[in-house]
């Protein structure tokens, strides 16, 4: 695969990278341009356009926390599992308290539990939230929410403002 950054106005490409095709090399690949093209030429974009392949939030972490470029890629959400169970779509999220409510009402907070992580962040550089096992317990949506499991929990990337960003912009 060949990742060519062009620049639009002028009609040239300016760099190129060859990766296998994976998703990871190819969005390496494509970092390494970019930063080659930044040192070379101190030019770097206001834009990024790609496919899903671009949608993972640690690229779109990098592209919008670092870089400050605007992405234009759709978001890989593989987060809502199984149709018959809740999905993490059906909790909302609540930024400013740092923590999810279910459907049922209650809350999914991070750090419930001890953690040998710094911060609660582990080495996937996610964020676990949790509910409280009790008000599991109680819950009529268990069957639907947790039925193997003694409380619910959402992982939640440590990138995942980046795309929170793109669906208010483009959701």
């Amino acid at each position: 695969m060949h990742q060519l950054p062009i620049d639009l106005q002028a009609g040239i490409i300016i760099d190129v990278e060859a990766s296998t095709v994976s998703k990871s090399a190819e969005v390496a690949a494509t970092q390494k341009m970019m930063e080659r093209v930044e040192d070379r030429f101190n030019l770097w974009p206001e834009r990024f356009a790609g496919d899903t392949n671009y949608g993972s939030a640690e690229m779109l972490g990098w592209l919008v926390e670092e870089k400050q470029i605007t992405p234009h890629v759709p978001v890989i959400d593989k987060s809502d599992g199984k149709p018959e169970l809740f999905g993490r779509s059906d909790f909302t999220w609540q930024a400013e308290e740092d923590r999810y409510v279910c459907p049922a009402g209650k809350l999914l907070l991070r750090n419930r539990y001890k953690s040998k992580n710094p911060g609660g962040v582990t080495k996937d550089n996610t964020i676990i939230y949790r509910a409280s096992k009790r008000d599991c317990d109680q819950c009529a949506l268990k069957p639907v929410c947790c039925p193997k499991g003694p409380g619910r929990k959402i992982a939640r990337s440590i990138h995942e403002d980046a795309g929170d960003l793109l669906d208010s912009l483009y959701g």
